[in-house]
């Protein structure tokens, strides 16, 4: 895989995109690929880094960022400012993630098996739970460590308080949250050998054994790779949130073809060598993303 076939892949899948016109996707498609050649997500960078006069693209970047609209089709976020009461969604948080994932499950194929990771900062809500039951996907949430479990013979247990040491676990069934709708569910609490504390989750997936919830770190990663390690989302200096859910969308495309990209020098075994750990097992040295983006950087320029 090279540079001009990703080009001619997020040009080609582009098409598929409903709701939006040619020139949106005309701009994405050169936009995206500016984002990682400036790796940045400043508009003056980014413009500076696709060709043609640095000016022009940066008025025509400007124009696509300040388009009027929500995003729709294809593309599903909210963009809202923190910390004001004014932009809180007005049906409250839970709801609002409630219609984005049965958005998502639109575009999904009929059947696949979807598990929804939370951690405590919306984890704790019945709410949440139950919009996901309701699309028949399953959940695995970290809950706040006041936590209850009322099991079958009506005694109630903080189930966090019931592991207290490393290498320690704890598995039980019953309802959770007493006074907001008692959610019959599968808690699970566990504590790595390696963990400063214990992770207090909830599931309805009674397979799982509470590990599996380790799969949320993807989530802080790509947090990290659209931020300070990767497109520094953080100085993009945009404080109109729909200007920055348009912004997102060049990111989201972009960090997309360079996980396809690291994914594919993966599977040709181009990558770097492995890390040895402490106890001689091996691991991938750098990340998909790091892998396709130092791909991307080592063909440019391309215009």
């Amino acid at each position: 895989m090279n540079n001009r076939q990703l080009y001619q892949w997020v040009k080609r899948e582009s098409k598929g995109w409903g709701e939006v016109n040619r020139h949106f996707r005309a701009n994405v498609v050169v936009f995206s690929r500016g984002v990682v050649a400036a790796q940045s997500s400043q508009i003056r960078k980014i413009a500076g880094c696709v060709g043609g006069r640095s000016d022009s693209q940066r008025r025509r970047l400007q124009r696509y960022v300040a388009q009027t609209g929500s995003l729709r089709g294809f593309f599903n976020w909210r963009v809202y400012r923190a910390n004001s009461a004014a932009d809180y969604p007005a049906a409250g948080q839970a709801r609002l993630i409630i219609g984005l994932l049965n958005a998502v499950r639109a575009g999904l194929p009929r059947g696949l098996k979807v598990r929804v990771l939370a951690d405590r900062g919306i984890g704790t809500s019945p709410l949440l739970m139950r919009g996901i039951m309701a699309l028949g996907w399953t959940f695995l949430f970290r809950v706040t460590r006041l936590s209850k479990l009322i099991l079958a013979d009506g005694q109630e247990v903080t189930f966090y308080d019931q592991v207290t040491a490393p290498g320690q676990t704890y598995a039980a069934s019953g309802l959770v949250f007493k006074q907001r709708g008692r959610i019959p569910a599968h808690v699970r609490v566990v504590w790595g050998l390696q963990a400063k504390a214990p992770w207090s989750l909830v599931t309805n997936e009674p397979a799982l054994r509470g590990f599996e919830y380790a799969q949320r770190m993807w989530q802080e990663e790509a947090f990290r790779d659209l931020k300070s390690y990767g497109f520094d989302l953080e100085h993009a200096a945009l404080d109109d949130p729909n200007r920055l859910a348009f912004l997102l969308v060049l990111l989201v495309v972009a960090y997309a073809w360079l996980l396809l990209w690291g994914r594919a020098r993966e599977l040709a075994h181009l990558t770097a060598a492995p890390k040895q750990l402490k106890d001689g097992s091996l691991v991938r040295r750098y990340s998909l993303f790091r892998e396709g983006r130092q791909a991307f950087l080592s063909t440019l320029p391309f215009f």
